[in-house]
């Protein structure tokens, strides 16, 4: 942990590193590799032998972390999606508290539209709801979304069967909700100049999110090549702890998004989404405003 505050940069070589050097470890061990010195070498192990000799053992560990580093940054990345998708990245503390903060921002928009328009509730409703669609996107479902539609995207607090069965505002607050959801990690890039501890929090967990995402994915590869080369009880066990290390990394992801929803309630930080509507309505951006207890 302290090298990973000192340098710069090296949490975000961790996930592919290690996802990497186990992913080539696997398909080194299944493909019957042994580890010999030189004089024995055969295969890979032989290749590598004779990159060294020709570009040095320093040379020769760059070519490999360099491989190590490319396949590890795909099996990050496919393993991210892979888990986010069957996994809800958002508890329920942040689904209430950005529901909250949403439904916050909406009444506001309502006020100040009824001071605008002499008093009269029901035009500064539709007038707020308009602000609420200009400031959203359209639910439309690419043919993607659809033909996957039995599963609830990951950015999604609540599905559109959910929303549709709503009408009014409560339909407007849940789209500024979700929206606002789906702007997470916006809302992670603002908090590194206005609140950089936080920021560094948020990070850290993010960070071991992707670490174990991304061993978990490699370690059934891992797994895999050391039961294909005999060596069962070791294959088994990296199998059983890769099966474990998805439910650490869910409930860090949950603890980051709580976090940046605590951030947007305590108004230390807006959404872009949040912030426009704030801005159609003729409200004081948020870090205009004072923070909520």
């Amino acid at each position: 942990m302290f090298l990973a505050n000192l340098l710069p940069g090296v949490r975000e070589l961790r996930a592919p590193l290690a996802a990497g050097y186990m992913v080539l470890l696997g398909v080194f061990l299944a493909f019957g590799g042994h580890f010999t010195d030189e004089m024995h070498a055969t295969g890979v192990l032989h290749t590598f032998f004779q990159v060294s000799d020709a570009f040095g053992t320093a040379g020769a560990l760059a070519v490999l972390t360099f491989g190590a580093y490319v396949v590890g940054a795909l099996i990050a990345d496919g393993a991210g999606e892979l888990f986010n998708r069957f996994g809800s990245p958002t508890g329920p503390l942040a689904k209430q508290l950005l529901t909250a903060h949403a439904q916050s921002a909406y009444a506001e928009a309502v006020a100040a539209r009824r001071t605008s328009s002499g008093g009269d509730p029901e035009d500064a409703t539709d007038e707020a709801l308009r602000l609420v669609g200009e400031a959203v996107r359209e639910d439309r479902l690419s043919l993607w979304q659809w033909l996957t539609s039995w599963a609830v995207r990951p950015d999604d607090l609540y599905t559109m069967e959910e929303i549709r069965a709503v009408d009014g505002p409560e339909r407007q607050v849940l789209r500024l909700a979700n929206q606002t959801n789906e702007e997470l990690d916006l809302v992670l890039t603002r908090l590194l100049g206005a609140q950089p501890a936080l920021y560094s929090a948020v990070d850290r967990l993010r960070s071991e999110v992707e670490l174990r995402q991304a061993v978990a994915a490699s370690g059934f590869v891992l797994g895999l090549g050391l039961l294909i080369n005999g060596q069962w009880l070791a294959g088994v066990a990296t199998m059983i702890v890769a099966a474990f290390l998805p439910f650490q990394a869910g409930r860090r992801q949950r603890d980051a998004n709580n976090l940046l929803a605590q951030a947007l309630w305590l108004r230390r930080v807006d959404s872009p989404t949040l912030e426009r509507f704030r801005a159609n309505a003729g409200l004081e951006p948020v870090g205009l405003t004072e923070p909520r207890d």
